[in-house]
This record gives structure tokens, sequence and C-alpha cells, in this order.
């Protein structure tokens, strides 16, 4: 299990300091590093799983497994809204990270 410390950074800190924080205590390993620094990068537009995958260069069967266990830890989550993917033709759900989820139904 993720164990994550966010008492490296003050209540007074910025958002971004929260999420640095968030990133620096993770446990887990560079997979889950990559993920939340890129799903930081991508703002509230959040990404799927296999966008992820296709523009880090890794393959999506070992990617995608990922993104539950940081759910649970609290450091991303699932939004309401979906992407088609191209392989597949059916919806893949879009991740945020955390603290840009309540900002989600604005963005359907």
């Amino acid at each position: 299990m993720i164990e994550v410390d966010d008492n490296r950074a003050r209540r007074t800190d910025p958002d971004t300091s929260h999420i640095a924080a968030r990133i620096s205590s993770l446990r887990k390993g560079k997979t889950d590093t990559a993920i939340l620094e890129f799903l930081a990068a991508r703002g509230p537009y959040g990404a799927t799983s296999l966008e992820f995958a296709e523009e880090t260069g890794r393959k999506h069967n070992n990617i995608s497994p990922r993104f539950k266990p940081l759910a649970r830890a609290g450091l991303i989550s699932p939004t309401a809204r979906r992407r088609i993917n191209p392989e597949t033709k059916c919806g893949s759900v879009v991740w945020v990270l955390r603290d840009y989820f309540p900002y989600q139904d604005k963005l359907l």
C-alpha cells in the first residue's frame, strides 16, 4: 500500500507545494511518480491511462493497473468524464489529481 506523508507542506503553502509534497513522499516507485507528475502537468483537464502510456512511451497494460492504487491512496480521482480509446472505441476514464477533483463537473 502507498503511504503518504502530507506534513511536508504547510497549510499556508500554495497548492503546488502540496502536490510536490505528495509526489516526493510517494514510496511506490518511478511509475507512480511519473503518473502524478503527468497528471499535475495536465491540471484539471486530466488524462486517461492510455494517454499517459502513449505520451510517455510506456506499455498501457503495465501502466493501467497503477491508477486505482493511487486513487485508493487519495492522490488521484476518476472523473465522470470519458474519452474514446481509438483502439477499442470504448470510453476511457479521465483521471485527475485529487486537488482538481472538485472542478470535474465544470469540465464536462
